[in-house]
């Protein structure tokens, strides 16, 4: 596990969940290493006396990125995580609900997303408005996302709620979850 490059998690709540535990339970997870890799428990008993600031690269030195959904109501997990991995950077993944994927992050380190248009049919309502086509819709504009799976055999309202940065001409359309 020393290897290890990348976190893949669903959200940053699970990412910071896992460092939350081991800072508080620490002495027990050396216990339980020692009986399978007594070098690899003494090395990381030494680093976890050091304190818990930045320790994701001292447990894991290779690793370069925590990918895990981290915008709108998860941006307080994502913010405390960085105590506890402020020198990796961070790539938000994707926006998925339970029906559907809606964007995916354009870059690391970024708060911004790309809406997957293939997929599903969106539609955007604004506060106390009707839905609005993407076409319709103008950057700066606050929304909740609705998404119609291509066969039409639902319809909801998200709860997601973004704000257009751009819309190109081609159909790609840049977003920001707002909490």
């Amino acid at each position: 596990m020393r290897e290890a490059d990348q976190i893949i998690a669903l959200n940053t709540f699970q990412v910071l969940t896992m460092f939350t535990t081991l800072e508080q339970q620490w002495p027990d997870f050396i216990k339980e290493i020692e009986q399978h890799d007594a070098e690899r428990a003494q090395e990381l008993a030494e680093v976890f006396k050091q304190g818990f600031d930045d320790i994701a690269v001292r447990i894991w030195p290779k690793l370069q990125r925590i990918v895990a959904f981290g915008a709108g109501t998860f941006q307080s997990q994502t913010t405390a995580l960085k105590r506890y991995a402020k020198s990796v950077t961070h790539n938000h993944g994707h926006l998925i609900t339970i029906e559907s994927l809606i964007a995916q992050a354009i870059a690391d380190d970024c708060d911004l997303f790309e809406l997957v248009l293939e997929n599903d049919f969106f539609e955007f309502m604004p506060d106390n408005s009707e839905p609005l086509l993407l076409s319709q819709v103008s950057p700066g504009t606050t929304c909740e996302v609705i998404v119609t799976n291509r066969a039409g055999l639902y319809r909801y309202r998200t709860g997601v709620r973004i704000s257009l940065v751009e819309h190109s001409p081609q159909g790609n359309a840049i977003i920001r979850i707002v909490e």
